[in-house]
């Protein structure tokens, strides 16, 4: 049978020669090999060791008696004090457990004043300038976090789990902040889910926040990694306080059922970069902001009900927001409630926001709701490329024109380009609000697959002719190649229409062509141009087609009056009178007022 040596045996002198061991070496043997359960028994102790090792889970380390201190105070987790009082000061390098210091990691006893006193052994031990404070790490299992953490002047900290669904930090109650902090540079969360577990009937209610940041010191560069934040108020408050210079990134998290993701107030130019991010669920904005420098969403998916860019407030000269190849959708999934917005603006701003690719899809808005509110006066809400959906709604508001070098100029438009798929013009709604001698945002739709090229800038007040509108988009261009059958211009003996509306805005008819491939396939046609879709207002009179036997092609360039301005649209009827298909094309262009 084995024997082994107890620290009893090695505390008997008489004992020492036996094991083989003189009185140096056994008092190094029990100088670190003493072993205690807990942070109780080292505090109960007297003896004469210089080091020992506590063996509790989450508490478990070796700790040195420093004979030099007779000042510092007990913290429970890296400094204790025994019951001669004495210091025991763990040994470590690296990063800080928040278990050491009576964390709980069963969701029952709350957490919130042993993470703070984690975090403020952090702060008074590593802080100065050019000294980062290292990493705060939470253990498996749910962390209780009720009351408010201060995280101080903190440079440098890392706080993080071991993964989401691994490590949870739950808070109950709907009032305060979870975490606070006065300054912050190099601010890191990571690996973990955030969860406030309030109940979602009561939202209206919360005023609880996850991150506020909004104390009356500086920021610069929050970085968020691989997380799940659930709940809250407002999951980030920047306040107003952000100077220039400052960088916030957010990647590969998971952001739901929020009052607001993140709030600021400030105008200052800095960057924010959130990529591979999900924001789901019954929110109200996923950003507010007023000012809050330039914004950049890269390959993010959003299914929510509420507003995605509230721009209320903005106020920054140079804001600029990008979403590039972001899908958007109405939540719930399947369009039950339908009120996504993608951008809102309801005071004057000068944002500039641009969505590249991606799309909205997914359910019916609601009628009630505009997925688009511009009220900018010196900015541009632009859409290039993808597929938005038919169905998405536009309001523009009135706005007071810039004065240039002594002009009056209105250099704000909403923009469909490329796009697969674009917002029909009749969901464009022009809102009066707004005082005299102002101007409405034009809409454009530039090279779009199914839509003619059109500008639309609403009347205001006698100003004419809105500046707004890109030089590339003044004129309005449609282009037909016949019927759904093989690119017929005219299928057989039945009248074919080729319909450009323009919705009622005013514009000059420049032109209308039909280019026909064969006259030999032309019979007793005609053309006829109408100003409304119910073809009781002719343009000129009726161009009759002439058939042969040629099979060369022949261009129709119908005659115009002068100076003639269609409202309703420009709609061209074709008739032929043999009952083969005749091929070619229709082009019609215009020119906006």
């Amino acid at each position: 049978m084995a024997t082994y040596v107890t620290r009893e045996d090695l505390a008997a002198p008489a004992n020492l020669a036996a094991y083989g061991y003189d009185a140096e070496e056994a008092q190094s043997i029990f100088d670190n090999a003493l072993p205690l359960q807990n942070y109780a028994e080292l505090r109960a102790y007297t003896g004469r060791a210089l080091g020992l090792r506590i063996t509790s889970a989450g508490i478990a380390g070796t700790f040195q008696r420093d004979i030099s201190d007779t000042t510092s105070a007990d913290n429970g987790g890296t400094i204790i004090l025994d019951a001669s009082n004495r210091r025991w000061k763990r040994l470590f390098t690296g990063d800080v457990m928040v278990d050491w210091f009576g964390a709980d990691n069963t969701g029952e006893v709350d957490s919130s004043s042993a993470v703070s006193v984690a975090a403020a052994y952090l702060m008074a031990t590593r802080s100065g300038v050019g000294l980062g404070l290292g990493a705060l790490v939470f253990g498996r299992g749910v962390y209780l976090c009720n009351g408010s953490i201060a995280l101080g002047e903190a440079r440098g900290l890392v706080i993080r789990g071991q993964g989401f669904g691994a490590t949870e930090l739950r808070r109950t109650v709907d009032t305060g902040a979870m975490f606070t902090q006065t300054l912050y540079s190099y601010l890191t969360f990571a690996d973990m889910g955030i969860n406030h577990a309030g109940a979602l009937a009561k939202k209206g209610d919360w005023t609880t926040t996850w991150l506020d940041l909004s104390g009356s010191g500086i920021g610069q560069n929050l970085i968020l990694k691989r997380l799940r934040v659930h709940g809250f108020n407002k999951q980030i408050d920047f306040g107003s306080r952000s100077l220039n210079g400052d960088t916030n990134y957010a990647s590969e998290c998971y952001f739901t059922n929020f009052n607001i993701f993140l709030e600021a107030t400030n105008n200052q130019g800095i960057i924010n970069n959130f990529s591979k991010c999900s924001f789901i669920g019954t929110v109200d904005s996923v950003l507010k902001v007023a000012g809050f420098g330039h914004t950049h969403f890269d390959t993010c998916n959003v299914v929510m009900s509420g507003k995605f860019l509230d721009l209320s407030g903005n106020g920054g000269p140079q804001s600029l927001y990008v979403a590039d190849n972001c899908k958007f959708e109405h939540w719930p999934q399947g369009g039950a409630i339908g009120t996504t917005q993608l951008v809102v603006m309801n005071v004057a701003t000068t944002a500039k926001v641009l969505f590249k690719g991606g799309g909205l899809a997914g359910g019916t808005p609601d009628p009630s709701v505009y997925q688009i509110v511009n009220r900018n006066s010196n900015g541009t809400i632009e859409f290039e490329g993808g597929n938005w959906a038919a169905t998405i709604k536009m309001r523009h508001y009135k706005q007071v024109p810039t004065s240039v070098f002594g002009a009056q100029v209105f250099a704000t438009y909403t923009k469909f380009k490329n796009c697969t798929i674009s917002p029909s013009p009749a969901n464009l709604v022009f809102d009066a609000t707004g005082g005299t001698n102002q101007s409405y945002p034009g809409a454009v739709w530039q090279d779009c697959q199914d839509r003619p090229n059109i500008c639309i800038t609403g009347v205001a007040n006698g100003q004419g002719f809105n500046a707004a509108v890109p030089a590339e988009a003044v004129l309005n261009r449609a282009t037909f190649t016949g019927a759904s059958v093989g690119g017929a211009l005219l299928n057989g003996t039945t009248p074919v229409t080729f319909s450009m509306p323009h919705y009622g805005q005013p514009a000059f008819l420049r032109a209308v062509r039909v280019l026909i491939h064969s006259q030999a396939v032309v019979v007793n046609g005609t053309i006829k141009v109408f100003a409304d879709a119910a073809k009781t207002i002719q343009i000129g009179s009726t161009i009759a087609m002439t058939g042969g036997a040629s099979t060369t092609p022949k261009m129709y360039d119908l005659p115009i009056p002068v100076d003639t301005v269609v409202t309703d649209g420009v709609y061209v009827e074709m008739t032929n009178g043999n009952g083969i298909y005749a091929y070619g094309r229709v082009y019609i262009e215009t020119m906006s007022i």
